[in-house]
């Protein structure tokens, strides 16, 4: 067996991403966007940095499935996405992500 701990107090995260707007309504005086997308992820979570090198970092690769961006107050997406360089408890095959909120 090996235990692995989950977490940290530091986190550093990076997305970039390519979406196609797909269409647009309004509803109820809410103006909202559906989009697709790709993206690329890149992120790291640990307790120190003191023996921190460019190999810690984690990659993903990913699909949008559906976005819909309710207009001002964010985005709820349907996400799939799969890991590059898989560690112990990573399904190589990827996962669905439920996202709902605010990226800043």
């Amino acid at each position: 067996y090996r235990r692995l701990p989950l977490g940290g107090n530091i986190r550093f995260i990076y997305n970039w991403d390519l979406t196609v707007k797909l269409g647009a309504t309004t509803l109820g005086g809410l103006n909202m966007d559906i989009a697709s997308a790709i993206f690329v992820d890149t992120g790291l979570v640990t307790n120190s940095l003191v023996d921190f090198t460019v190999e810690d970092l984690r990659h993903s690769l990913g699909v949008a499935l559906f976005r819909l961006s309710l207009n001002p107050f964010g985005e709820v997406s349907f996400e799939w996405a799969i890991p590059l360089d898989p560690q112990i408890g990573d399904d190589p095959l990827g996962r669905l992500h439920l996202n709902a909120g605010i990226l800043f």
